[in-house]
């Protein structure tokens, strides 16, 4: 049969057909629909819309939950990554659906000419804004075998870890590593500079603290705490950049999503880890157990031994005393010499 290829946006998919799509991978046929979505935007968001409210709408985990789709989850930042999904999916005979990450000229608006398309499709991969993934209902019958997530930066972390090189007031190159948050990704989109607020040099608020280190408190806590991102100026000056609360959201959202896949993926399970755990007190507890009893029968035989080792030596003493006896009471003078002898010392005359 010759490939048949449905070639659509995100926005187009959610806003009228959704329903049609979902009909379309629950029909069996080895259709493949390629779906462009920009990786700052939820599906479906219109451009240059500079709202981040609400949860981003994952399209490709959508597809997931039709279970026998083969998903394939690409950025054209890492062309071999999707010439490889699109070669897969025209090659399976399940329904195919390919989400590709895209950022085109028209995007940029008033952009920096540094910030380029490419940079910013790269950045989205940092930022957790666009994972790559795979899911092959053909690969296996096991979740391991069906989903791929290879191609992620640093795939383990939540975020990736970067340089930033900065002048410090003597003038002299100072570098930093700092992790890529989805934040640091969204500053490269003019049209959401809203969302970041300079902090003056100097200063010092107590309830400043870095993105990461925001995201990883509670919610209860982190509603007393203003989240920031470090920047330079156009002098290599480093600066803070305080970020609003629907950022701040955003930001935890991608996070959220990010850890359900790396999840997914057995890359960093809690079940897992709880396995581990469990296995890790068992082992210490079973250990400690043996360890007890090796004590208690090590105390046991050192007693042994050491009520053998007393009985054997009283033993030898006592035949060593009566060895003694017998030899010296051959030799010994009578009681009367002895008496004899000692008054003739003492110039005594007994009669």
């Amino acid at each position: 049969m010759p490939a048949v290829v449905a070639l659509t946006d995100a926005e187009e998919v959610v806003s009228d057909g959704l329903a049609a799509l979902s009909r379309l991978l629950r029909s069996a046929r080895p259709v493949q629909v390629l779906i462009r979505t920009k990786p700052l935007l939820s599906a479906g968001q219109p451009a240059g819309n500079s709202s981040l409210r609400g949860y981003h709408l994952e399209l490709g985990y959508l597809g997931i939950g039709h279970h026998e789709v083969m998903v394939q989850q690409s950025s054209s930042a890492r062309p071999q990554h999707l010439h490889r999904a699109c070669c897969r999916a025209l090659q399976t005979t399940h329904p195919a659906m390919i989400v590709v990450s895209s950022v085109i000229a028209s995007d940029q608006g008033a952009a920096e000419p540094a910030i380029t398309p490419w940079l910013r499709e790269g950045a989205a991969l940092d930022g957790r804004a666009h994972p790559l993934f795979s899911y092959d209902p053909e690969a296996g019958r096991s979740w391991a075998r069906r989903f791929e997530f290879s191609g992620n930066p640093d795939p383990a972390a939540d975020w990736p870890v970067y340089e930033l090189r900065h002048r410090g007031p003597d003038g002299n190159e100072i570098r930093m590593s700092l992790p890529f948050t989805f934040a640091d990704f969204v500053l490269l989109a003019p049209e959401h500079r809203a969302h970041f607020c300079v902090v003056p040099a100097g200063k010092d608020v107590e309830d400043l603290i870095p993105m990461d280190s925001y995201l990883a408190l509670p919610q209860e806590e982190a509603a007393y705490q203003i989240p920031f991102v470090w920047t330079v100026d156009s002098r290599q000056r480093l600066q803070r950049l305080a970020v609003t609360r629907q950022l701040a959201f955003a930001c935890r959202d991608r996070l959220g999503f990010w850890r359900t896949l790396q999840e997914l993926a057995g890359v960093r399970s809690e079940h897992v880890d709880r396995a581990v755990t469990e296995a890790r007190e068992a082992a210490t507890q079973e250990a400690a157990r043996e360890r007890i009893e090796l004590q208690a029968a090590h105390e046991e035989q050192l007693q042994r031994a050491r009520r053998e080792t007393a009985s054997e030596a009283m033993k030898a003493l006592a035949a060593t005393l009566l060895q003694l006896d017998t030899a010296n009471l051959q030799g010994l003078p009578t009681p009367g010499a002895v008496t004899s002898a000692l008054a003739a010392a003492a110039g005594i005359v007994l009669h």
